[in-house]
């Protein structure tokens, strides 16, 4: 992975942690009239400014110069917010 452009600011932890967040219902329970609040377990490899990074995820892209296509190849760090953290495991 040291070929590609990790975005987002992404500060890799040299050993990953696990937390506890809170986070809304992915569709399994269904509420009349609200949101269901779960917590779950995540394994955290690293973290941004705003989310602690679960996985990284490869892609690549077009970029033009000029009249000259390029491909460019980047990783999207893939997270949650900070904000939802609960505890540290």
């Amino acid at each position: 992975m040291s070929n590609f452009n990790v975005l987002l600011d992404f500060h890799k932890y040299d050993v990953p942690k696990r937390a506890i967040f809170r986070t809304e219902n992915r569709g399994e329970t269904i509420v009349p009239g609200g949101r269901v609040l779960l917590e779950i377990e995540e394994n955290i490899i690293g973290e941004t400014k705003d989310k602690y990074i679960t996985r990284l995820f490869p892609f690549d892209h077009g970029e033009w110069r000029g009249n000259i296509g390029l491909k460019r190849f980047s990783i999207m760090p893939i997270g949650i917010h900070k904000s939802r953290l609960v505890k540290w495991v």
